[in-house]
């Protein structure tokens, strides 16, 4: 009983903090609306002026070439090594493309998931909306408009996008508290960013420091619009999921989605979907490309190097040697070579909870799990009550079950998702070892594993699904009896 009053406690306290953080995000409304407004075209030209501004301000600054300092001046900062330079805007060209050309296209996405999913703007009926009954179709555009158009959610994002940008700019914060209280250290990342440790930049401290907010705000206005891409996905995937027809929650068929276990072509009758969920995968491809123009230009160790230990691992037959090889292998993957700092390790997790937006409707089989123990309490949840005899109806059900068993797990079919997902795993694996260009064979070897594991992911998916179904009744997964 006190474990339920704490999780009725911590349901209430949620719940008003929920409120008052909506209430708060009101102010946003006209922002935010304009955001999704695809008849304002003119704001495309203020997003690529906003990505020229940085630019325009590395040179006022000082910091857009690269600059080579004097041995002297990397002593006096404990660096070692022979002096290389330090990195300007113009060399850092995931830095560029964000200030010409992310705001832009992000700006377009957030807009396309919006005229996509909701239709907003477009006098259109949804996908979403095709699926339920006629006499609900007005109830329910209403209430997917409000969804989509409710402050809070670009509120939550850009909240999400701030604590993120202010974890990834704490290492050039140290720097700067270092310089402060007189003891100058040698940053790890020598590059635009603490340009001004060095005598032989054109730049000050405090302009420095003008450039670094210049720039870490238009990175946070990025991860803003790219966060609200996905927060929009989510917020229309939850809604999928909760108008879709479960009978101990007293819904009124009319008024949900229905699943139809018989469909012919095994996908509960939501072909008029299918477009839409595949969309959101296409989003998830370019954020993960986009993801990886970060990784190769922050990843500073050869990765060739990993992929040449794990090439002498498997190569080389002599126990001793292969050993060794493989705590080299060891020693680079968990050291800070593909990791160099939070930042990137944040680019994986902001990943990974971009594809679990993505990947909910795929959860729709799984939506009584936990609530029935059995075959027929279990299919009976997405089948509305018959009226007939009990035993009737258990029997039925249960000649159901193949049917059940056929329909896609991906609503809009397994075949092509399967492929979409194998893409996403493969960038997925990408990101987390960045393949590298060179020598040839660790390309060619290093692309290969990368496939490999992009397939073999895909598959133990889709196997992790069947398995948690046969956890209730094995005939839930057996197309034929």
């Amino acid at each position: 009983m006190e474990t339920f009053a704490f999780v009725r406690f911590i349901r209430k306290t949620a719940l008003v903090v929920f409120r008052k953080f909506e209430r708060f995000c009101e102010p946003l409304a006209p922002l935010y609306h304009r955001l999704l407004d695809n008849s304002r075209r003119g704001d495309y030209v203020i997003a690529a002026a906003l990505g020229l501004v940085p630019a325009l301000a590395a040179l006022a600054c000082g910091v857009f070439f690269d600059v080579l300092p004097s041995a002297e001046t990397l002593r006096a900062l404990g660096c070692v090594g022979a002096p290389k330079p330090f990195a300007g805007i113009v060399s850092r060209y995931n830095w560029l493309l964000l200030y010409i050309a992310i705001l832009p296209i992000a700006l377009w996405c957030v807009r396309h998931v919006a005229r996509r999913l909701f239709c907003l703007g477009t006098g259109q009926q949804c996908a979403i909306v095709s699926v339920i009954p006629p006499p609900m179709r007005s109830v329910v555009t209403a209430e997917i408009n409000i969804a989509a158009t409710r402050p809070s959610v670009l509120g939550v994002v850009a909240l999400l996008a701030l604590v993120l940008n202010v974890i990834d700019v704490g290492e050039v914060l140290q720097s700067y508290a270092s310089y402060a209280m007189g003891t100058p250290t040698c940053p790890r990342e020598q590059d635009w960013s603490v340009m001004f440790l060095l005598q032989e930049a054109p730049t000050g401290v405090w302009r420095n420091v003008l450039f670094v907010c210049i720039a870490y705000t238009l990175q946070w206005l990025a991860i803003t619009l790219g966060f609200l891409i996905f927060g929009l996905c989510l917020v229309h995937n939850v809604l999928y999921l909760r108008l879709v027809y479960q009978r101990r929650h007293a819904h009124d068929p009319a008024e949900a989605i229905v699943l139809d276990l018989a469909d012919v072509n095994n996908r509960f009758g939501q072909r008029a979907m299918h477009a839409v969920f595949d969309w959101q995968i296409a989003y998830l491809l370019v954020a993960g490309l986009a993801i990886c123009v970060s990784r190769y230009a922050n990843v500073e160790a050869d990765t060739g190097a990993l992929w040449a230990h794990l090439i002498e691992a498997v190569s080389d037959l002599k126990f001793a040697k292969a050993r060794a090889a493989f705590g080299a292998l060891f020693t680079y993957t968990t050291g800070k070579a593909l990791f160099p700092d939070v930042g990137q390790v944040e680019l994986l997790i902001g990943y990974a909870f971009c594809a679990l937006c993505i990947v909910i409707p795929s959860f729709v089989k799984f939506l009584p799990y936990g609530t029935a123990s059995n075959l027929t309490d279990y299919l009976g949840e997405f089948v509305p009550p018959s009226g007939s005899d009990p035993d009737a109806e258990k029997q039925e059900l249960a000649r159901l079950a193949p049917r059940f068993a056929a329909n896609a797990f991906w609503p809009a079919g397994d075949g092509l998702a399967k492929w979409l997902f194998g893409m996403v795993f493969f960038v997925f694996a990408a990101i987390l070892i960045p393949i590298p260009g060179e020598p040839v064979q660790a390309l060619i070897i290093s692309t290969g594993v990368v496939i490999a594991t992009a397939f073999l992911l895909t598959k133990l998916l889709f196997w992790v699904y069947a398995q948690a179904l046969r956890v209730v009744d094995s005939r839930l997964v057996e197309p034929k009896q």
